[in-house]
């Protein structure tokens, strides 16, 4: 039987970079941190989170940048990624926990590698990092053709999305994002969707624009030694998939598992397979 913990809206955590957004769910001594994808945000992840639910797990799911009632300060970075990496960072060093697991989906996976990495780097490194399809332009090698072709697939996408955003056609630049990432076409989705998305399409542009300047590489990760799980679906685009073997095979004693029939969207659209994947990687750190 699941132990069920409904979500709620807590006061905005107050960090030395600013206020951020969060919903919770439990008041265990253990942090499980989740930080969202692009175009989604925490409450996307209402049905994973219920499944991690557990008596001793208190669960943490920032809005990033740009989303819900987060504000920075003149303290935070100016660069968006660089401020999401920051927010994880803060949210991790807010209180002390008995343990501390990171989880981030694609955009934040890309905020968790880099706070985990901090982590380690200030000698209080997290317990667990799992990442699902984290989008990590350092981790393609475009020596190598499939590498390449994965690389320009992205570019592909994001280039002419951008172009649209900025050139007052939000709705062209969004579909054309989210039909590349999701395994749904765009005039599926509900009418109240489809707004939402367009409306944040300027936050899309800014995330899309600096993930590729974050240079994270697998030099970065060579002496990290945090227990890490890198998940990715088969059904994926092989830039996230090409990307999640090279970081999985650079992180000394990672785990990495590939899910059959799973696409980029798992966290959302198939929560009871990742929540399944991350509780026995937890056991076994536990037991360890």
């Amino acid at each position: 039987m699941l132990f069920r913990s409904p979500p709620k809206p807590v006061p905005v955590i107050d960090t030395a970079i600013g206020s951020i957004d969060t919903l919770a769910w439990g008041d265990g001594a253990d942090l499980l941190l989740i930080l969202h994808a692009s175009c989604t945000g925490p409450r996307a992840y209402t049905g994973l989170a219920d499944r991690l639910s557990a008596p001793d797990r208190r669960i943490i799911a920032p809005a990033l940048a740009g989303y819900g009632a987060t504000r920075f300060n003149e303290t935070a970075p100016d660069d968006h990624t660089a401020r999401n990496c920051a927010a994880a960072q803060a949210l991790l060093d807010t209180d002390r926990f008995a343990r501390r697991t990171v989880f981030g989906h694609s955009m934040g996976g890309v905020a968790a590698l880099q706070a985990a990495l901090d982590c380690a780097r200030a000698g209080q490194p997290a317990d667990a990092l799992i990442l699902y399809e984290p989008i990590l332009h350092g981790f393609l090698d475009r020596t190598i053709p499939e590498e390449a072709d994965a690389f320009a697939w992205d570019r592909g996408v994001i280039v002419p999305a951008l172009a649209d955003i900025r050139a007052g056609r939000p709705e062209d630049g969004v579909r054309r994002f989210v039909e590349a990432w999701n395994d749904t076409a765009w005039d599926d989705l509900p009418d109240r969707v489809r707004q939402q998305l367009v409306a944040n399409a300027d936050t899309l542009a800014a995330e899309s624009a600096s993930l590729p300047g974050h240079k994270l590489g697998p030099d970065d990760v060579r002496d990290f030694r945090t227990p890490t799980l890198v998940l990715c679906g088969d059904r994926s685009p092989a830039f996230t998939r090409l990307a999640a073997a090279n970081l999985a095979r650079a992180i000394p004693g990672a785990d990495a598992v590939t899910l059959e029939g799973a696409g980029h969207m798992a966290p959302l659209d198939a929560p009871e397979r990742i929540s399944a994947a991350i509780e026995s990687f937890l056991t076994e750190q536990h037991s360890a």
